[in-house]
């Protein structure tokens, strides 16, 4: 079969009929946005990722250095970087990005980025430094910010289900029950007032997707496969692979072998980038012989790796069950029978956990 799918299977027993559709999801893209904030002049923070993301600096706002190369410096409290057009980060998502401590003194909530309300998805109430989240209402994790020394940390957010999860230099520090699924406009700042997140901030990304808590270590620079060109790659992976970090066609979203898997993905799978025999595919999906309402799916797997069943009703309201999660690979097939609904059509996507 195509990598990826989508596939359709009708199975039919007893004179019932029930369909279902089934596709391969990889949720391992890159950012869908990420300002470097490496400009050193003007006015423009370029979106890196491609898709257009524009910044633009208010008046007065200046550059600086930062972690990785340069850096923008925030002037005063009402200063921000206004994102045209807005990024939508949905129901699942990440943030990261670095600031500096202290944070400025405030009488308002400071915010790492803000939606075009004012809401934040991350943010840290100015009188207790407790990082949460601004609904508006804010909602916090009990993590409270004071203690970081002075200089420069690694902030993550990253949402799922009804909660958000914060990262401070790549350490878990604590859960908001809360979470926003709008959008960025703003970074470092509210709309309008005096917000200001931090006095200087350095490469903030947005991700469609959850990351997980190795993805995160490395975005702060921690040891787990370190990526010294931020490219979403481990810098051992590429050389394994490619022979060097700066092969032709090497870069995350490069598909190496041209098999329809970019290399990201590969690395997420845990398939081999320069073998286009070698993907993340389904097999196929067939009516159970002993049951009248099961369908066997069967999808190539990677030892080590663990899967998930997603399903959904309506394409259009996303996939919001699970068949199952935490499925141990059994090389090179995994096999799992799901039950057809008799009623209505049910989608299923099989994910790398």
């Amino acid at each position: 079969g195509t990598a990826g799918g989508p596939y359709t299977v009708t199975a039919t027993s007893g004179g019932k009929n029930g369909t279902a559709a089934v596709a391969v999801t990889l949720p391992g893209s890159g950012p869908v946005a990420h300002w470097m904030l490496d400009e050193t002049s003007g006015v423009k923070a370029v979106d890196a990722s491609g898709n257009g993301h524009t910044g633009t600096l208010a008046s007065a706002m200046a550059w600086t250095n930062g972690v990785i190369g340069g850096a923008v410096r925030y002037t005063s409290t009402y200063k921000n970087i206004a994102v045209s057009p807005v990024v939508d980060i949905g129901a699942e998502w990440t943030i990261a990005g670095w600031f500096t401590m202290p944070l400025p003194a405030s009488s308002y909530v400071h915010k790492f980025v803000s939606d075009s309300s004012g809401a934040a998805p991350i943010s840290v109430w100015h009188s207790t430094m407790i990082l949460g989240v601004s609904t508006p209402t804010f909602v916090g994790s009990g993590y409270n910010l004071s203690g970081l020394s002075a200089g420069w940390h690694h902030l993550t957010g990253v949402a799922s289900g009804t909660t958000t999860v914060f990262y401070v230099d790549g350490a878990y520090v604590g859960t908001s029950p809360a979470k926003l699924t709008s959008e960025v406009a703003m970074i470092g700042n509210s709309v309008s007032a005096a917000n200001a997140f931090s006095d200087a901030m350095d490469d903030v990304r947005v991700y469609n997707r959850v990351l997980s808590a190795s993805e995160v270590a490395v975005l702060a620079g921690g040891t787990v496969n370190p990526d010294e060109n931020t490219n979403g790659l481990p810098d051992a992976w590429e050389v394994t692979n490619f022979g060097a970090t700066n092969a032709v066609e090497g870069g995350a979203q490069d598909d190496y072998d041209h098999d329809g898997m970019n290399n990201l993905s590969e690395y997420i799978a845990g398939t081999c980038p320069t073998n286009a025999a070698d993907l993340f595919k389904i097999a196929d999906a067939t009516p159970d012989g002993s049951s009248s309402t099961g369908m066997v799916i069967r999808w190539s797997s990677v030892a080590g790796k663990w899967y998930a069943i997603q399903t959904a009703t309506n394409l259009m309201s996303g996939f919001d069950g699970w068949a199952e999660t935490n499925i141990p690979a059994t090389p090179s097939i995994n096999t799992y029978t799901v039950i057809v609904d008799q009623i209505r059509s049910r989608y299923y996507r099989v994910m790398v956990e």
